[in-house]
């Protein structure tokens, strides 16, 4: 075990040789989830009714907190609404208490709570 680890590392790298079973994996269940995503789209949408078109912007990362997603979804925001075009954001509501569904309208930031809806969704209404 440790020829095959000093191998390796010297051929590679320490951290290529860490990662190499990961990524082997990876590869191979990539496959199996894109398949199992697919048949579970099509059944949603098979039961779901037509809905209008819609342009979507996705800001997000599998970094959470401090990467400046926030700041980033308001600027598209404040220029998409400056352009004339409607905008709704969907948000987690980060520290929020309450578990129903809440919908702040925009210009109305004053008026919602922080524990209501979360700190981040107060600071963008």
């Amino acid at each position: 075990m440790n020829r095959l680890w000093a191998k390796a590392t010297a051929a590679r790298g320490w951290s290529r040789a860490l990662w190499s079973p990961l990524i082997l994996l990876l590869r191979l269940t990539t496959p199996i989830y894109q398949w199992v995503s697919r048949r579970h789209l099509a059944r949603r949408k098979a039961s779901c009714s037509p809905v209008g078109r819609a342009k979507v912007i996705s800001v997000g990362n599998i970094t959470v907190g401090g990467s400046g997603k926030t700041p980033v979804v308001i600027h598209i925001a404040e220029r998409l609404i400056s352009l004339g075009r409607k905008v709704v954001i969907v948000h987690s509501g980060y520290g929020r208490r309450s578990q129903e569904n809440i919908f702040v309208e925009y210009g109305k930031g004053p008026d919602c709570s922080v524990d209501a809806v979360g700190d981040e969704v107060a600071m963008m209404a």
